[in-house]
């Protein structure tokens, strides 16, 4: 075409236009010039699709045959041709690149007009990990930040999204979190009608986008004896859950395998720690409750010859690990569990009561005081609350007259009946060292009172314990016959080796238990083992006078075997008092 030419437009008028304030397109079979008038006279907002030798083309007429002689022409007109590959989808220059950063340096790209485009798409690709920043803004000098997005991007993992761009203007930074100089940086940003997606492609909210491996926290590498696996920080925060399978050949360190979780990607403060067994596939899961995650594994003394480590991030929670009822329970168990446990008011704060090992029968906790009483009218008083069975414990070197009392509204106090171990008289007070024993149900408090004093000093310790009570069962009266149906008996034990605490019965006959009391008459810690021949209780026993327990027990412990007698041995030598209460069964 030539340089200059001469085009009519629709009002008759002739403009001269240059060559480069034209635009050309294929059309139909001929070359075609696009053109708005630009001389300002009359006519000047027509428009005009003309050929090569400045003859109008039929494209002037809309569907129904009629001119398109403005941009306002009749209702059945189609509109002027628009290529959309060119204005809806616009490349980037000042927020692209390809320059190579240095460790710890940032690019920072200009901030760009997106007034008229939808969304954002970033490609990116870096040898080196970074911190990946995207913000948009009201106005052009970028005060008024409207939207932050930021990502951390992994070294070697190509990153890929787009968003919507809801902003006026926009633009990245891509700090080089590492220490060495970046040979792959490639970022590559347009704008234009495009989807939101994740790395992956898929829309945001896709379920098909649940999980995802990790790549750095991820290894199949043996390590050497004591070597350590550190994965590299990933950005957890589109996740809700992490799982982390580990299998290795050699046993880790103590604690070896560390989930380890960071605000920041650098300071790792909340760690979930395991260790793992020689040979022993393993599966632990953890829930996404910071934004940064790696994986630490420390190996054992031992090289590994196979190690498998995979960790999966998932958009929602996965079955909690599988656990066989048969399996055993060790400290490296991960599976989920119910804690539950019954509560008791205590008249000030609620307290959680105790439970037997092995079993899920529960007790309050055992009330325990002690004094040393070394004047006339000194006490030592216990808040037994109802506690149905209580111990009295008096030692030292003393000359003294100690009366046992109970009240009930904690200012009138009466004399407290109890049984001095291994008889059966009932007695209220006591000048010698010893121990009682006293049923305190429905007493608020119980106290020992020097109520004469001489000299000396008198420790006493009281200990209370719940249940139902020390249970005594009334000779009945059988046709032709009667016979005791129950009896208790009290030992002291001090040696390792086992001390008959309950003689056996006679043929075919059960001794079963209905109170236990165990209290340590020295400062030595033991563990008192009570048998029947067959079946072993252990009650371990703290280094201080008047430690132990009071067990009242709803069901009667059952003897194995009949006429076999109970023995208690201490695992190491000290001062036991036992006492139980049993019953006679045939």
């Amino acid at each position: 075409m030539a340089d200059n030419v001469n085009i009519k437009d629709f009002a008759g008028m002739v403009a001269t236009v240059l060559t480069d304030e034209v635009i050309g397109s294929a059309f139909g079979a001929g070359q075609v010039q696009v053109f708005k008038q630009m001389d300002g006279t009359a006519g000047g907002t027509n428009l005009a699709i003309v050929n090569a030798a400045g003859a109008a083309l039929s494209a002037t007429a809309d569907g129904a045959g009629a001119l398109i002689n403005s941009l306002t022409a009749g209702a059945g007109q189609n509109g002027l041709m628009t290529a959309l590959g060119a204005t809806n989808f616009v490349s980037s220059a000042g927020n692209s690149t390809t320059a190579q950063l240095l460790g710890g340096a940032t690019f920072t790209g200009t901030i760009e007009s997106i007034f008229n485009q939808q969304d954002i798409s970033l490609l990116l690709t870096s040898d080196q990990s970074g911190t990946l920043i995207m913000r948009q803004y009201i106005d052009s000098g970028g005060t008024r930040v409207t939207s932050t997005w930021t990502f951390f991007v992994v070294a070697g993992v190509p990153y890929s999204r787009s968003f919507v761009g809801n902003g006026n203007f926009f633009n990245l930074t891509f700090q080089n979190t590492a220490a060495t100089l970046t040979t792959t940086l490639n970022i590559n940003t347009a704008y234009g009608t495009l989807s939101s997606s994740t790395n992956q492609g898929n829309h945001p909210v896709s379920l098909a986008e649940s999980s995802v491996v990790s790549v750095v926290n991820s290894s199949v590498t043996n390590l050497a004896a004591a070597a350590v696996f550190t994965g590299a920080a990933e950005d957890i925060l589109e996740y809700a859950e992490v799982r982390v399978f580990v299998y290795s050949s050699h046993a880790s360190a103590v604690d070896g395998l560390s989930l380890q979780q960071s605000v920041d990607g650098t300071t790792w403060f909340q760690t979930d720690t395991w260790t793992i067994g020689a040979a022993t596939a393993k599966t632990f899961g953890i829930g996404a409750s910071a934004r940064y995650f790696r994986v630490v594994y420390t190996n054992g003394a031992t090289a590994t010859t196979t190690l498998q480590l995979q960790t999966i991030f998932h958009k929602h929670a996965t079955k909690p690990t599988a656990q066989r009822p048969s399996d055993g329970y060790t400290n490296e168990f991960d599976g989920e569990q119910q804690i539950s446990y019954q509560m008791v008011y205590n008249g000030t704060t609620w307290d959680r009561q105790l439970g037997s090992a092995g079993s899920m029968n529960v007790r309050q906790p055992d009330a325990t005081a002690s004094a040393s009483l070394a004047a006339a009218a000194a006490t030592a008083t216990l808040a037994v609350n109802g506690a149905s069975g209580t111990a009295i414990q008096i030692t030292g070197t003393f000359v003294a007259t100690l009366q046992f009392e109970g009240t009930v509204d904690g200012t009138n106090w009466v004399s407290l009946f109890s049984t001095p171990n291994g008889t059966a008289t009932t007695v209220t007070s006591a000048t010698a060292v010893g121990m009682w024993l006293a049923k305190s149900g429905g007493f608020s408090q119980i106290r020992v009172r020097a109520s004469a004093y001489t000299s000396g000093t008198a420790v006493v310790t009281i200990r209370a314990g719940q249940g139902t009570g020390n249970v005594t069962i009334d000779t009945p009266v059988r046709l032709n016959q009667t016979r005791a149906l129950s009896d208790s008996q009290g030992t002291t034990c001090t040696t390792v080796a086992a001390t008959s605490v309950l003689a056996a019965g006679g043929a075919g006959v059960f001794h079963d238990l209905a109170n236990i009391t165990i209290i340590n008459g020295a400062a030595t810690a033991t563990v008192a083992t009570l048998s029947d021949g067959t079946k072993t209780y252990l009650y371990p026993l703290a280094a201080a006078i008047g430690s132990g327990c009071v067990i009242s027990l709803p069901t009667p412990r059952k003897a194995t075997t009949a006429n076999v007698a109970w023995t208690v041995a201490l695992s190491v030598a000290s001062t036991v008092q036992v006492h139980l209460d049993y019953v006679k069964n045939s």
